[in-house]
């Protein structure tokens, strides 16, 4: 027995001082036994192992599709090309939480999810087998056994994750942390709940499997939600509210240039916003100045309190960029600093309690008295130059976001044209500058004809009552985005159209339908300084932001009664690639509406600004059936399809 172990311990130092001299002359390849996938790259570089990678899995990963069923129940008994038709045909006239409480399969492809196959990144894991992984022990397990590298793809992560998101909140429920909320200056514990959710890195590698390792073209797999427990606990949302209440009690307050003035409980209990913060493989809840919502409210009271005239700013535009003009004398409060004092005076002793990294430390121009009893913030002020760049005007508080709306939209293989079109109209209109003291922006003068000759592609339409295809569908969402934002931010209407038929996608009342030259989109800027109007997009959604000095408008509306006019009407066509029996509505069918919605703008002192009443009316939307050849009419039905009317 000892022999053979000082046999065995031979054989191993020998192989081993072997491996020195192999890997002398292979120092830039890659150790013998090494695989990714079917691929063996023994004796390749990295930049070979990578191609030979991406060669032998490129055709296989652009052929594949896989099916994700939302349930076993459901493989081998829905037929997918009916159901990708149905989605289809609904897609532009369904609001996104109406389609996903029907969704029953998602079809998954490369191109949907920006794949590629992650031929580099593997190459260099088998370059360091043997190496950094493992060592000698490991080149001899390779030689003598073999060691595999499994196939993967990259992903576009925000892609990866817009469809983990859409299963999850179409199968599960989603997680929810404890929190606080702070409702009349008071904090209180939200609570929280475990939730159900995917494991994402599971369904990664059941991807990877299915769009490369697969025989078949077509794979499938079915999404499962898992528990997935809240990362904060009661405990410690209890523990961050007892420490806000306790703030809400401290005597904050400002000073610049000699004057001072306090902050009330209910204005600093508007700015305190909660943050999920990872600890290693636990969580803390941070608590936090909301910069976006105190920089503001800071320049606000700075002005007033020091007696300052009305800053007026302008908007410029020069090779793409936006910069903010001034007339050299605007006299500004140094906010970021002060929020940043603020933050780190009022928070720094809960952060150490619960163990969170500060992010800055404590100021100069923060005074904090025993036990937080008070607080006070040295504003120090500056000059604004005459011309300076959007985002540094934006933090300095020199502007703000006066209003922002959003909107979603499907996004799946068949809404890809209508997806094209709003993200290239809101290319086109955004960055817009409307001038001070009653500036117009017209939407088609902005935009122009939105028509094949300027990129725009075919998409789902309105026509005569009925859903159809024409280029250009699409657009009427980026105006009605830009009409909420207006309509929120209070500033003067002068021209609007609804759609002809109600969408449940948009607030009741606020959509603005858009066709060059005739229907338009108009609105005013009355106030002292320019507004910009900034467009941004996702992969399913887009917002408005108007960006000005905020002129300091309130806005309130009621809604009207929804009042029906009209009956919808229904017909059915027949489909030759549909199979014997089956049908489904390619268009749902709506009556006829009217409604109206009342606005009313009030500027800081309370002073009626505008009163307007918008007015919508909608035609009935006649319902489309597509049925198979052999379909036969039921009962109540008339030869021509239509439902018989009385």
């Amino acid at each position: 027995m000892k022999l053979l172990i000082v046999a065995l311990c031979a054989v191993t130092v020998l192989a081993l001082g072997a491996f020195g001299v192999d890997r002398l002359l292979n120092a830039d390849k890659i150790y013998k036994g090494v695989s990714v996938g079917e691929v063996d790259v023994s004796g390749m570089t990295v930049n070979e192992a990578s191609l030979a990678v991406e060669d032998h899995y490129r055709e296989k990963l652009l052929s594949s599709q896989v099916v994700v069923y939302a349930s076993e129940d459901l493989v081998g008994k829905v037929d997918v090309q009916t159901e990708i038709l149905e989605e289809e045909a609904l897609a532009d006239q369904i609001s996104v939480e109406s389609a996903r409480e029907n969704k029953q399969i998602w079809l998954v492809t490369a191109e949907s999810l920006g794949a590629s196959v992650a031929s580099r990144d593997l190459a260099e894991q088998s370059f360091q087998v043997g190496r950094t992984n493992g060592g000698a022990l490991a080149r001899l397990g390779a030689l003598l056994l073999g060691k595999d590298i499994p196939i993967r793809c990259d992903y576009d992560e925000s892609l990866l994750d817009a469809l983990v998101l859409d299963i999850d909140e179409t199968l599960g429920a989603p997680r929810i942390d404890s929190d606080i909320v702070i409702e009349d200056g008071e904090a209180r514990v939200v609570s929280g709940q475990d939730g159900n959710c995917m494991d994402r890195e599971t369904f990664v590698a059941q991807l990877d499997a299915a769009l490369l390792v697969s025989e078949a073209q077509d794979a499938w797999l079915v999404a499962k939600v898992a528990p997935s427990p809240m990362r904060i606990s009661a405990e410690q949302a209890q523990a961050a509210c007892d420490y806000v209440n306790q703030i809400l009690s401290t005597d904050v307050s400002f000073a610049c240039d000699g004057e001072g003035w306090g902050i009330s409980r209910s204005a600093l209990a508007r700015w305190i916003s909660t943050e999920v913060m990872p600890l290693g493989k636990a969580f803390a809840l941070d608590l936090r100045i909301d910069a976006d919502l105190a920089k503001p409210a800071i320049v606000a009271f700075t002005n007033e309190q020091m007696g300052k005239r009305d800053v007026v700013v302008g908007f410029s535009k020069s090779n793409g960029q936006i910069s903010v003009v001034t007339d050299g004398k605007v006299e500004l409060p140094l906010v970021e600093d002060a929020v940043l004092s603020l933050d780190e005076a009022l928070f720094g002793t809960y952060r150490d309690n619960a163990g969170i990294p500060h992010n800055v430390d404590l100021a100069s121009t923060a005074y904090v008295g025993d036990n937080l009893e008070l607080v006070q913030v040295t504003i120090r002020k500056g000059t604004a130059p005459e011309e300076l760049p959007f985002e540094e005007a934006l933090d300095l508080g020199l502007i703000t976001a006066v209003s922002s709306f959003t909107t979603t939209y499907n996004n799946n293989e068949s809404t890809q044209n209508r997806v094209h079109n709003i993200h290239l109209a809101a290319d086109l209109i955004t960055d817009g500058i409307v001038k001070s003291g009653g500036g117009t922006w017209s939407f088609n003068d902005r935009a122009g004809n939105c028509d094949a000759s300027r990129g725009f592609l075919g998409a789902g339409v309105i026509i005569n009552d009925e859903l159809t295809d024409a280029v250009g569908g699409g657009i009427c969402q980026v105006a009605t985005t830009v009409f909420n934002a207006v309509y929120d931010g209070g500033y003067g209407i002068t021209r609007r159209h609804n759609h002809t038929l109600h969408l449940d996608a948009y607030p009741a009342g606020r959509d603005a339908a858009v066709s060059y030259p005739d229907l338009d989109l108009v609105w005013q800027n009355d106030t002292n300084s320019d507004v910009l109007i900034r467009c941004s997009y996702s992969d399913d959604s887009l917002t408005v932001t108007l960006y000005s000095v905020d002129p300091g408008y309130e806005v309130t509306h009621v809604d009207g009664e929804w009042r029906k006019t009209k009956d919808h009407a229904t017909k059915k066509e027949v489909d030759e690639t549909l199979s014997s029996g089956q049908s489904y509505v390619e268009t749902e069918g709506t009556d006829a509406m009217q409604f109206a919605v009342f606005r009313t703008v009030t500027d800081a002192a309370g002073n009626v600004v505008y009163e307007d009443a918008f007015y919508s009316s909608y035609g009935s939307v006649t319902e489309v059936i597509r049925v198979a050849p052999d379909y036969k009419e039921t009962e109540g039905k008339g030869a021509d399809g239509q439902d018989d009317q009385d």
